[in-house]
């Protein structure tokens, strides 16, 4: 949000990131763009936490094997996701992410599409 002041403004963020899912027989790697709009201060002067919500849009790979009914492929497309969680501020250069998101990508009759639980840590810029 540093970047743009509307965003701060508007107690939103941009959120870019790579999320890999699913291993194996069926998998989706994704580049997403996030708007999340935070609940309360996004980056408060002496650290704390922030729930909130988010919609973005992504670059998405997907990939499927030994299915029984389909050969084997991959097919590359968007995706769209939604995304609710919270965000604590450790240290000015420093955030750690609890989030539950859904992902959507149905296309060509396969269907990666589904809910997931992330645990990550950020580094919000410019720092």
């Amino acid at each position: 949000a540093d970047f743009y002041n509307a965003l701060y403004a508007w107690n939103t963020g941009l959120v870019l990131q790579v999320d890999k899912q699913g291993g194996g027989p069926a998998e989706i790697i994704s580049g997403d763009a996030v708007l999340r709009h935070y609940l309360s201060d996004m980056r408060p002067v002496v650290g704390g936490k922030s729930f909130f919500l988010g919609l973005g849009v992504g670059i998405s790979h997907a990939a499927w094997e030994n299915q029984p009914d389909t050969p084997d492929g991959s097919s590359d497309n968007f995706s769209f996701l939604a995304e609710g969680g919270l965000e604590w501020n450790l240290d000015p250069v420093l955030v750690l992410i609890g989030k539950g998101q859904y992902r959507l990508y149905d296309r060509g009759g396969h269907n990666h599409s589904g809910w997931s639980i992330h645990l990550g840590f950020g580094l919000p810029f410019p720092f």
